[in-house]
């Protein structure tokens, strides 16, 4: 087990620039503290062998925080980064911004219904359009996203990314948890302007962590 302290250090200069906002709903399931809702029904279900408890609330209250029960859903990647870039500019101020920057077409995705059967048809069509069928070489424009966007911590992490800043033996059982309900949180990636991009697998391998 790792100690985490590369990640760690992060976190602690995140919250010395004063960004940390502790009242952020995804705080009440696992907090900056060691604290939160689902710890004190993961150490029950460890001691008793009684997991009941804190199934139902990853199957109830968890759920909530996921687009379409934990099935995902897809965004551009153009929405993301517009996302980070508005973090950005509101530290750079409104001097510093470049008007026409960051701006994007019609977001073809809004016609979509992604909560229907046929979500695999419309991941292999655009998947075509960007050019990613077969011998394509593109990246895709695309990117499937399982936590809401606007149920993300401070630093544009989900319950995982939150849970790995930890890297306690614990918080590391309580992603093994969660990802067995919910795998492809797996993906997920922070999407804050300081984090960008920063996924569980990488969190993993700064805590020293193989499993």
């Amino acid at each position: 087990m790792g100690t985490g302290s590369s990640t760690q250090s992060a976190m602690n200069n995140f919250v010395g620039m004063g960004r940390l906002r502790e009242d952020m709903k995804i705080y009440q399931l696992v907090d900056m503290h060691g604290g939160g809702e689902l710890l004190p029904w993961l150490r029950y279900a460890i001691v008793s062998s009684d997991t009941s408890f804190i199934d139902a609330y990853l199957e109830t209250k968890v759920k909530d925080f996921l687009y379409n029960g934990g099935k995902g859903k897809l965004v551009t990647v153009t929405e993301l980064v517009k996302l980070r870039n508005k973090e950005r500019n509101e530290r750079l101020g409104a001097f510093s911004r470049k008007k026409g920057k960051g701006k994007s077409g019609p977001n073809v995705l809004d016609d979509f219904n992604q909560e229907g059967e046929n979500v695999g048809d419309l991941k292999k069509a655009l998947k075509l359009l960007d050019g990613g069928g077969k011998g394509g070489r593109n990246e895709s424009k695309y990117r499937e996203i399982s936590w809401k966007l606007e149920e993300r911590g401070s630093m544009g992490e989900t319950i995982i990314g939150c849970c790995l800043l930890h890297a306690s033996e614990i918080h590391n059982a309580l992603v093994l948890k969660i990802l067995d309900y919910y795998p492809k949180l797996l993906n997920d990636i922070h999407i804050s302007e300081d984090f960008y991009g920063l996924s569980p697998l990488h969190q993993a391998i700064i805590n020293t962590d193989c499993k």
